[in-house]
């Protein structure tokens, strides 16, 4: 009797066992469901409503900032803004005479030099076209030339300069100009610098090194740079608030284009303020700085002083060098020296009535 209750204990302890196995797996799938239709359904929600909201903001960020204002620059083309400008971009070439003196011998000899630069097309007035450049590309010439778009070329003269902002303007006859250099060329589309931002697009045009006209691009790194500098002399120091930009400005290039992404004239490229200790970092005058100066220019045909003509001049002279000089020391004088004052032209080491220069016209 004691084995039949025995195994009536046990049978009933194996039927527990059985039932909370049994009830432990229900769980275990019961919890594997849930885990599975969660998850299903938080998959089906990013399917249709997280991707979607992703793909709609993507597309509200690809969208132009303003309908009105377009951009000429695609997947970092600038070729639409090339061909745009290019009609309004000159290549200067200026011939003048600089002294020189012998290493040797001391002698001092007057030797012709060629420089280049660039200009920009600002107005046309039905007689004179007028072009924009800056004043160290133009100072001192002899001889000035413009070669335009289709690489034809005329015969240029200074109409105004102001030194101190490094600017000057030329003038080119339309009459020297043919039938078909006229319909190739443009007046350049002037923008507004005072709403050009940091890191907004840049796009410099010029005749880099002379090898012509070249194409460089970039960012504005800053505006209202203050950047100094002095006249040949060293005597005078200008500071200026210029564009500084990361798009290469090479000798050549001044006097060239800083174009904005709608191929707009912000800034004129300017060689004489680009750093050359370090990569990437030019700087152009602002075109809101430049347009009253420009103005200003072609209706007075302003010049400053410190434009020089091509005939030489010597930097330091002394009494001893003159017949006339009775005392005989050998004071040095200054370069503001008047010696037409102190000795007639006849006594001069050089002859101001030989110059045939074309500047004396201005």
């Amino acid at each position: 009797m004691n084995e039949s209750k025995g195994q009536d204990i046990n049978e009933s302890t194996r039927k527990k066992g059985k039932s909370k196995i049994a009830k432990f797996l229900l769980i275990l799938i019961t919890c594997g469901a849930l885990a599975g239709g969660s998850f299903a359904g938080s998959y089906y929600v990013y399917r249709t409503q997280f991707k979607s909201l992703i793909e709609n903001r993507e597309s509200e960020d690809l969208k132009p900032v303003s309908k009105n204002k377009k951009t000429l620059i695609k997947n970092n083309d600038v070729s639409g803004i090339v061909k745009h400008t290019m009609p309004s971009i000159v290549a200067i070439t200026n011939i003048s005479e600089k002294e020189v003196s012998s290493y040797f011998t001391g002698e001092r000899a007057v030797k012709e030099q060629k420089s280049v630069g660039s200009g920009i097309i600002v107005k046309e007035d039905g007689k004179t076209l007028y072009i924009v450049t800056n004043n160290h590309v133009v100072d001192g010439a002899k001889d000035l030339t413009v070669q335009f778009c289709d690489s034809k070329v005329a015969d240029a003269e200074v109409q105004g300069n102001i030194a101190k902002n490094d600017l000057a303007v030329i003038k080119v006859k339309l009459s020297s100009l043919s039938s078909d250099t006229k319909k190739k060329i443009k007046v350049a589309t002037l923008g507004t610098s005072s709403e050009t931002k940091v890191g907004e697009s840049a796009i410099a045009i010029g005749n880099a090194l002379g090898y012509g006209q070249s194409v460089t691009t970039g960012i504005i790194s800053a505006v209202d740079r203050k950047v100094s500098s002095s006249d040949e002399s060293g005597r005078k120091k200008y500071t200026n608030k210029l564009i500084q930009t990361d798009a290469a400005i090479n000798p050549g290039n001044s006097g060239g284009a800083l174009l904005n992404a709608k191929g707009e004239l912000i800034g004129i490229n300017s060689a004489k303020y680009s750093a050359t200790s370090v990569e990437g970092m030019g700087f152009a005058i602002p075109i809101d700085t430049a347009k009253k100066l420009i103005d200003q220019m072609i209706k007075k045909g302003t010049k400053d002083d410190s434009f020089k003509d091509s005939k030489p001049t010597y930097k330091k002279r002394y009494k001893s060098d003159y017949p006339n000089n009775k005392d005989g020391d050998d004071k040095d004088y200054d370069d503001d020296d008047d010696y037409s004052s102190k000795y007639n032209d006849k006594n001069s080491p050089f002859d101001d009535d030989d110059s045939d220069s074309s500047l004396d016209d201005y």
